[in-house]
Formats: structure tokens, C-alpha cells, sequence
């Protein structure tokens, strides 16, 4: 894969609010997000040895190692660069918009170590990083809450989560700390008030020319609806 794509990395902790952040971003018809802990867990509903193999971590809150992830990445990144979706999940993500030199690429979840960080970097070019700082505690609640609501993933148990957190503070937040222009978005503050931020400091970090590239659709618009 000679092409390297413009994009994103949004990091943060599980039910950080990293997706909520960025679901204003993602309707954008200029952005492709691809999520790992997506790719992971459309593969892990699959009955097949991959599948088994990646229910095997998931369910204990453990990262899916690298020999099985990292090529998954670079697969389904060439596909979508070239606009050659061979799944439903890929599919979901391109939602009938086509990616070109002028798309940004939204990474969610990855890199999840510090050994991921140069492939990643070969692969896309970095333009700006950004990880939603949220209290575990808060993440905890967030995540029971789910749970309990019948809302969250099969993952959103305690004691889940907790290892979850503990893979979070080990491996993920040192590979974030590897990245010069790593921007931080406070997990408390409103969503509103996070995608804003987010979308401000692409404007300021040159990853888009200005909020109007993104042609974001009004009713996904933070600047002019709270409730998204």
C-alpha cells in the first residue's frame, strides 16, 4: 500500500466518550472512520477460528494480540483507500460515499501499544491526535450504565471493564504519549462541548482548512445543535 491517507487517531479509555466525540465528525461525507474494537467484535459474532480466537480475548478484557489485529488493520485499510469493501462491516463504513486523496481517516482504538505506533505511521499519515480524558470511575459508571440498560456490548461488565482499564493505562496511553502533537479533550465535559473542541482543533492543527470542509449536515452540526 504505496498511498498513505491523511487521518486522525482519537484515543481514550473504554466509555471514555470517545464515539459520541466523534459522531459529528463521522457523518461527515469527507471522513472514513474505521474503529478496531469494531472490526474485532464484527469478527468475534463470526463462527470461525478467527472469530473464536478474538471472543477468547475480548471476553476477558484483554487486548487481541498483535499478530491477529495488525493485519486485520492493514486489510481493511487498503480496502477502504480503495474504496474495495469486501465485507458487510466495510460496507457499513463506507455507507455509499467513496474515499479519495481529499478524505480523512478516523482511527478509533488503535494504535493500542507503543509497537503499533510506526505501523500505523506507515500506513497513515498522522495529522493530528486526540484522546478524551475521562476518569476511570466515570468510565466504570458509564459503562455499568449500558450494561444495565441493556445498551452496552457483552464486554460491559465490571470486571471486564476494569481489565479493560488496566490494558488502557499499560499499553494505550503510553503509545498516546509517543505522539509530539497529542492533544487532550477533557471526558467530562459535555458531548457538545467535546465534538466542538475536537473539530476546533483539527481547524487549528491543519488537518482540515476550515469547519466547511467537512460540509456537516445541520442536525449534526455541534455549532448549531447540543443534542447529537
Amino acid at each position: 500500500m504505496t498511498y498513505k491517507p491523511s487521518g486522525i487517531i482519537i484515543s481514550g479509555n473504554s466509555c471514555s466518550g470517545k464515539s459520541r466525540t466523534a459522531r459529528p465528525l463521522l457523518t461527515s461525507p469527507k471522513v472514513v472512520g474505521i474503529g478496531t474494537g469494531d472490526i474485532c467484535r464484527h469478527h468475534g459474532e463470526c463462527d470461525t477460528q478467527l472469530g473464536e480466537d478474538i471472543r477468547f480475548y475480548m471476553n476477558k478484557g484483554a487486548q487481541v494480540p498483535d499478530k491477529i489485529l495488525m493485519p486485520l488493520f492493514v486489510d481493511y485499510t487498503s480496502q477502504l483507500i480503495h474504496n474495495d469493501p469486501q465485507d458487510t462491516y466495510l460496507e457499513g463504513v463506507l455507507d455509499g460515499h467513496s474515499f479519495d486523496k481529499d478524505s480523512k481517516l478516523v482511527l478509533d482504538g488503535i494504535p493500542r501499544n507503543p509497537f503499533q505506533v510506526p505501523l500505523v505511521s506507515s500506513i497513515v499519515q498522522v495529522d493530528g491526535v486526540y484522546f478524551i480524558d475521562t476518569p476511570d470511575e466515570e468510565c466504570l459508571n458509564r459503562g455499568l450504565a449500558k450494561y444495565s440498560d441493556r445498551k452496552g456490548r457483552a464486554d460491559d461488565k465490571s470486571e471486564v471493564l476494569i481489565a479493560r482499564f488496566t490494558e488502557f493505562h499499560t499499553k494505550v496511553k503510553p503509545a498516546m504519549m509517543a505522539y509530539e502533537n497529542l492533544r487532550t479533550i477533557d471526558g467530562l465535559k459535555e458531548p457538545n462541548v467535546r465534538q466542538r473542541e475536537l473539530l476546533e482543533h483539527m481547524v487549528q492543527d491543519g488537518v482540515i482548512p476550515s469547519l466547511g470542509f467537512l460540509e456537516l449536515p445541520d442536525k449534526f452540526n455541534p455549532f448549531k445543535t447540543s443534542d447529537i
